[in-house]
């Protein structure tokens, strides 16, 4: 679980880079829980989300599962 938890505060501090932090209320959602070890994720146009693992494995997340 650290390896989840050090990638969601590695995308937190992108993001609040981004952000003016003067305006902005940053808050984060976890989208998809029980990876090993995340890699690289993006979004699709229907809202499911793409997930590489370190090991190479691809995973398609849709509704949290």
């Amino acid at each position: 679980m650290p390896v989840l938890f050090s990638f969601m505060l590695s995308l937190a501090i992108l993001l609040s880079s981004v952000i003016s932090p003067a305006r902005a209320e940053l808050r984060v959602t976890p989208v998809v829980t029980g990876l090993d070890e995340p890699w690289a994720f993006d979004f699709l146009p229907d809202g499911s989300v793409l997930v590489t693992e370190i090991d190479g494995r691809l995973l398609l997340a849709k509704e949290g599962t």
